[in-house]
């Protein structure tokens, strides 16, 4: 019947970045179908993953809900898993207002799994 729904406003809270980032205006919906088969793929597979695992995840994100965040980390099958909570940014955390803080703990992250002897600190 629609074949596209609405979408609301960013929730990018660095303003400069907000100008300039590029985002559709609107959800095809023809593609939600799909986005819920893929998504029940990779929620039926995190008891497969066993690799250490970082998540990063904002308590401010409107597009995923935090709670989607701990039922990730609980399902993951993984023995080395960490989750790494921001409060401000919203849903492009790379692009947002916490995105030094996302990087350091993802270096940090990469050098302890790595062994920080065979990686430079940048």
């Amino acid at each position: 019947m629609f074949p596209y729904a609405g979408k609301g406003p960013s929730d990018l809270r660095d303003p400069e970045v907000q100008r300039e980032h590029v985002s559709y205006s609107r959800y095809p919906l023809s593609a939600v179908e799909e986005l819920l088969r893929v998504l029940r793929a990779a929620t039926s597979g995190l008891p497969q993953v066993r690799c250490p695992t970082l998540l990063i995840y904002s308590y401010a994100d409107r597009t995923v809900p935090p709670d989607q965040g701990w039922m990730i980390y609980h399902r993951l099958g993984s023995a080395d898993k960490t989750i790494h909570w921001l409060i401000r940014s919203g849903h492009v955390i790379p692009e947002d207002v916490e995105r030094e803080e996302a990087f350091e703990q993802i270096a940090r992250f990469i050098r302890r799994v790595a062994g920080a002897e065979r990686l430079p600190r940048a």
